[in-house]
């Protein structure tokens, strides 16, 4: 049931013009800023963009389902611990390299490129040691990973940017 109180009842949205004529108006509101929405915001775009893309390279790889899974299981941990952070540090290495919405494609690439590589191939490294991948499907793993990295570093950056628009989150680089 509708609360008649709020901005967005039926009476916030119909407006008269004078003569009787009664019209609709829109009615917008600037999003607040939370720090939870931020984070779920950040922690659900991660997830969902990478947890496939890895899941098939490490099944390519030569890793196991059950390791791979286990790999994605830690890597759901890792987006929920790195995600929020990962997103100040993109913001950090955007002011360092002077990138805003108005920066060409290839500062905007290096700066997607550059902040991906520095906090991921550390952390995956663990991951995959603690997921209990073998040498042999490290040693495939994390020189694809960094291809890959170096590959979809900008397309992540637009995904974030672009899921962080639609929950009212505002972007690093791309409007």
């Amino acid at each position: 049931m509708p609360n008649n109180n709020s901005d967005d009842s039926l009476e916030g949205r119909l407006s008269s013009d004078g003569d009787g004529e009664i019209k609709t108006t829109e009615h917008h509101s600037l999003p607040t800023y939370s720090p939870l929405k931020e984070y779920l915001v950040n922690t659900s775009a991660t997830s969902l963009f990478f947890n496939p893309l890895f899941g098939v390279i490490e099944y390519f790889s030569g890793m196991e389902t059950k390791q791979i899974l286990y790999s994605r299981a830690i890597a759901r941990g890792i987006h929920f611990t790195i995600s929020k952070p990962y997103a100040a540090f993109r913001q950090k290495v955007a002011s360092w390299m002077g990138a805003d919405y108005s920066s060409s494609h290839f500062r905007k690439y290096a700066v997607d490129t550059t902040a991906m590589i520095v906090t991921s191939l550390p952390l995956y490294s663990i991951q995959l040691y603690f997921a209990g991948a073998p040498l042999k499907a490290m040693a495939v793993a994390l020189p694809s990973a960094l291809l890959t990295w170096s590959v979809i570093g900008r397309p992540f950056g637009r995904w974030q940017d672009w899921w962080r628009k639609q929950w009212g989150v505002k972007p690093t680089l791309d409007k």
